[in-house]
């Protein structure tokens, strides 16, 4: 805790050691809110691999992700590595391009033994981060509560989703879409923000404020409180408990 770790400019592949294999860094020790731990770019650092965040506080900033996810931030309920469960990342002048079926920064949903969202990792931040042609998922999923996407830009989208709001109290603002289109071929129906509603995620109290969208031909938003395949949200809590305020 309260340690910085400063990165050497250089392009870092996947390594074969005990803490990054399988195409993921993973990260267990946890910082505090005093003392987070901290990771800085000492100039272009481009990662291959994943930062797979298990353990609370923790800061991320200056990094580029080409080819795969950038940060996934985990309860590790019941994984090879548990952790004490993650929140309170931040992810900072970062850069995610040129990925297909993945995500840029993720939050882990609901246990599905304690589907409640605010259980899940929350109080995340992403500031001044860019999403550059990625194809085919959603971009910035979040999770639990209490989150911040704040001077983002999102651009040139291929049948990719921007934002996934999920959980309760979050915050999207002074954001950029640009350029996110649909093509012919990719599974996913494009919008800026989408919330589907399958068993443990639902969405309430959102805040979606003075973001530019422009030259987008894909939907603005969709909500959806059921899902095919999936439960009523009202057996979770209380429909009128759904809302964004745009």
């Amino acid at each position: 805790a309260g340690d910085t770790v400063l990165v050497q400019p250089g392009i870092y592949s996947n390594a074969a050691n005990a803490n990054c294999s399988w195409g993921e860094c993973v990260f267990t020790r946890s910082g505090t809110a005093s003392a987070p731990i901290s990771f800085r770019a000492l100039g272009p650092v481009t990662n291959q691999f994943t930062f797979e965040v298990r353990a609370p506080y923790y800061s991320f900033d200056g990094f580029t992700w080409d080819g795969v996810s950038g940060i996934y931030v985990t309860s590790a309920r019941g994984g090879a590595m548990p952790g004490p469960g993650s929140g309170h990342v931040t992810m900072t002048n970062c850069i995610v391009q040129n990925t297909i079926n993945t995500s840029a920064f993720a939050q882990d949903p609901p246990d599905s033994s304690n589907p409640i969202p605010e259980t899940a990792p929350g109080w995340c931040t992403v500031i001044n981060c860019t999403f550059n042609h990625m194809t085919n998922s959603g971009t910035v999923n979040l999770n639990g509560v209490g989150n911040l996407v704040q001077g983002c830009t999102f651009v040139n989208g291929v049948s990719q989703d921007s934002i996934y709001p999920f959980g309760s109290n979050s915050v999207m603002r002074l954001n950029t879409f640009t350029n996110m289109g649909m093509v012919e071929g990719f599974g996913n129906h494009p919008d800026i923000i989408q919330v589907f509603g399958q068993v443990g995620f639902w969405s309430v109290d959102m805040l979606f404020e003075r973001n530019y969208v422009v030259n987008c031909p894909i939907q603005l938003m969709q909500f959806e409180t059921t899902e095919p395949g999936g439960v009523n949200q009202s057996t979770l809590t209380n429909s009128y408990l759904w809302g964004i305020v745009l």
